[in-house]
């Protein structure tokens, strides 16, 4: 069965009650997604576990602590896309390790997401209704699905350890100078 992924830690600032929301409302109209969350458990997740206990389609919904990084990699190619409809991020190292496998994203335009994401991400807002018509388009829309992956492709190159340590070697020499 195709899948909806989520991968951080369990906590509010993920928005995983609206994910949990917009899940309900997509399988209320008759798509059949199963959903994934991977990650820990995080500070202040008690509501969000009485949420997947208590969702009315709790059976479709898979909560994984912990994932190998060899199983990572199946679960990103292999989903329909990410959900990643953070409030706060820092970075957002799941939306480049997705973009890194040709998995679609569904991200909000919040933080550091955008510039992480670029054009490769189909942002909707936090709240979930919009998370729910972003995975009602890709669904009805197979063309946009296959561009994301593939712009998120070129994208994820961009954020490489190479790249990171030549920026970072620049930036000490040019300190060296001054």
């Amino acid at each position: 069965k195709p899948y909806l992924l989520f991968v951080g830690t369990l906590e509010p600032r993920k928005n995983i009650l609206s994910i949990l929301d917009a899940f309900e409302r997509v399988r209320n109209k008759g798509i059949f997604f199963h959903l994934y969350l991977i990650g820990k458990v995080g500070w202040s997740s008690s509501k969000i576990l009485e949420k997947i206990a208590s969702h009315p389609f709790s059976a479709d919904i898979s909560r994984l602590s912990y994932v190998d990084s060899e199983s990572i990699v199946s679960f990103y190619r292999e989903a329909f896309c990410l959900l990643f409809p953070s409030l706060y991020e820092g970075f957002g190292l799941p939306v480049v390790e997705a973009m890194s496998m040709g998995c679609p994203v569904i991200a909000t335009a919040l933080a550091s997401i955008p510039e992480v994401g670029g054009d490769a991400c189909l942002y909707v807002k936090q709240d979930p209704e919009s998370i729910a018509e972003g995975i009602v388009k890709l669904y009805e829309d197979e063309e946009l699905r296959r561009a994301l992956g593939a712009k998120g492709l070129q994208q994820a190159r961009k954020f490489s350890w190479k790249t990171c340590a030549d920026e970072t070697l620049e930036v000490l020499k040019e300190a060296a100078r001054s």
